[in-house]
């Protein structure tokens, strides 16, 4: 499997796990401020794994991968907004 891809999937795994968060703490509509917060945790996450390889050693750190772990992490947030629209 690619790292990118596993990137993606880790970002989306976060994703979810923020959306199931919000619908256990607030129901089946987050609030926006919820969903914002939402949004930035894969940046977050995934900038912070990035700086751990680069201090480390470890890995290498690298812009991809930042942004395809904020991409996959927005997708479940995204969607749960737009369906939450649509009902």
């Amino acid at each position: 499997m690619n790292d990118l891809t596993k990137h993606f999937i880790a970002g989306a795994a976060i994703g979810i796990f923020m959306v199931m968060l919000g619908i256990a703490l607030f129901g089946k509509y987050l609030p926006d401020w919820y969903a914002g917060i939402a949004f930035v945790m894969p940046l977050i996450i995934g900038t912070m794994k990035e700086a751990y390889d680069y201090v480390s050693g470890d890995g290498t750190a690298e812009v991809a991968d930042i942004t395809f772990t904020w991409t996959g992490g927005m997708l479940p947030v995204f969607l749960w907004k737009l369906i939450e629209n649509f009902i």
